[in-house]
């Protein structure tokens, strides 16, 4: 049996990272865009339709047809960059692991190292701040014991912060795809510490973004591994914090259930997590299931409505609940 993880901003939340609507609102404040009314404007415009990713998007294609709004797109994705910068300075004083138990000293950590591969659409530095930059520690479980990022190499180590080198680091990409023998963890829209080769972030950011990966020759790797590994008979599959919004994520995702895939979700809207983006769900209007319900009514084994700091906190009974997961 084979046991993969996908994360999205739900999942970065429980340690005080932004979800979508909370970044719009950062953005607001932002002293570049407080001082430039358009941006603003822009922004409060696409707030119903997708937030900031949609104003990304919209300014992308006004920059495309019109080349004078270039200074209003840069000033806008270097808001974004110093959005990421505030957060992933923030995790540094957040505590990975949500109790101190002498039976298990790491819950969060011993149960991410479980899963032949995680795969994130997060760009935020959570994970390398805190699991990845413990993984070599003498832990009180047999499983990982180091990890990687497939394709990727560390090109510089700020002075004085090699305590975590994985986060402070500037990444490019080193053109070996190859996954190695240790734990992968993919990230599907990159990174807010990965550069080309020319210096420029790699960071898959409003719409088109099935098209935008495949500018990127590792993120298109990444892709074909996600959907290769989860193609693959007895296979489970858990969610954490993933609004299953991302259509082309959806289409692997329904793909591999055709195929058996497995899948539990952690999510404070359960099992109901595809219903909810269903408009004829609503009150007063006629009912129909989506696809992408039905599949999941297939797919799921399992469902936990709680937070992550409830399930590896003292909640003993939701925690046994989702480490059934890992049972056959």
């Amino acid at each position: 049996m084979k046991h993969h993880l996908l994360l999205g901003a739900g999942f970065s939340r429980n340690w005080g990272g932004w979800l979508a609507s909370e970044a719009f609102e950062y953005l607001l404040g932002d002293i570049a865009v407080a001082q430039c009314a358009p941006l603003r404007e822009l922004l409060w415009k696409n707030q119903p339709k997708g937030g900031f990713e949609a104003a990304l998007d919209e300014l992308r294609r006004m920059t495309q047809r019109d080349r004078s709004q270039q200074p209003l797109l840069a000033a806008l994705e270097s808001a974004i960059i110093r959005m990421f910068d505030a957060m992933n300075a923030g995790y540094n004083s957040q505590p990975f692991e949500f109790r101190d138990s002498i039976v298990d000293r790491r819950p969060v950590q011993s149960f991410l190292s479980q899963f032949n591969a995680i795969f994130t659409l997060n760009q935020d530095l959570l994970l390398e701040r805190h699991y990845l930059a413990n993984k070599d520690n003498n832990l009180d479980f047999e499983s990982w014991k180091k990890w990687q990022l497939p394709g990727m190499q560390l090109v510089r180590v700020a002075q004085g912060s090699s305590t975590y080198p994985s986060a402070t680091g500037l990444w490019q990409p080193s053109g070996n795809h190859v996954v190695g023998s240790e734990q992968p963890l993919f990230k599907l829209h990159g990174s807010s510490n990965w550069r080309t080769a020319d210096a420029k972030e790699m960071l898959i950011l409003g719409g088109g973004k099935k098209e935008a990966i495949t500018r990127y020759p590792l993120l298109k790797w990444y892709f074909e591994e996600f959907s290769t590994r989860l193609y693959e008979s007895d296979t489970r599959l858990m969610v954490i914090g993933y609004s299953f919004r991302d259509d082309h994520i959806n289409e692997v995702l329904q793909a591999a259930i055709a195929k058996g895939l497995r899948v539990f979700v952690v999510d404070s809207n359960g099992s109901d997590v595809a219903k909810v983006l269903n408009s004829t769900a609503q009150a007063g209007r006629i009912y129909a299931k989506t696809s992408l319900e039905e599949d999941m009514q297939t797919a799921l084994i399992g469902a936990s409505r709680r937070l992550l700091r409830e399930i590896f906190g003292n909640d003993e009974i939701e925690r046994a609940k989702v480490m059934r997961f890992f049972a056959r």
